[in-house]
């Protein structure tokens, strides 16, 4: 029970919290906390999308070794196979768990297209759509949705029971 603590989702102004107790003691009640490496809170996980962006970031220029375009001495298309088999997968952990809103999102199309672009060598004004087009990327949005049906998937075709009935409710809150 020391290393306990539970996180209370309130809504409304009345904040009142019963005690979690685990036999004679206490569990402590937090605003966040890290369950296997996620946020769980009902703040924004901003924080969490740039730290993941940041470690792909490094990853990607660990095994490309390509920190400027005229220095990168990969092929673009080795590259984006490097990025999608190493990168996209730091940087979308727990995507499917996840709860992104506008901004989170904004940040990570902004970082796959940066990425797209530099990878490419190509100038940074450079449309959105025509760097990821010409080596064959979707939007990170799309990457999502897919990440998100594929789990949702494995859950409905494991789990029986109250587990299932559960997951069908969250289903039916998010879509």
């Amino acid at each position: 029970p020391k290393k306990c603590s539970a996180v209370h989702f309130v809504k409304g102004r009345n904040k009142d919290v019963l005690p979690f107790n685990f036999g004679i003691d206490n569990i402590a009640i937090v605003n966040e906390l890290i369950h296997l490496g996620l946020p769980v809170t009902q703040r924004d996980i901003g924080y969490h999308i740039e730290n993941g962006i940041s470690k792909g970031r490094r990853t990607l220029y660990a095994t490309v070794d390509c920190i400027t375009p005229e220095n990168c001495t990969v092929n673009p298309l080795s590259a984006s196979k490097l990025y999608w088999a190493v990168s996209i997968p730091t940087v979308l952990y727990g995507a499917e768990v996840l709860e992104y809103n506008d901004s989170s999102l904004g940040k990570l199309e902004r970082f796959h297209t940066q990425t797209a672009k530099h990878i490419q060598g190509l100038p940074k004004h450079t449309t959105d759509c025509a760097s990821l087009l010409q080596i064959g990327w979707c939007d990170i949005t799309e990457v999502i949705v897919m990440k998100k049906l594929v789990y949702f998937w494995h859950i409905f075709n494991t789990c029986a029971g109250q587990c299932k009935a559960v997951s069908i409710a969250r289903w039916y809150l998010h879509f």
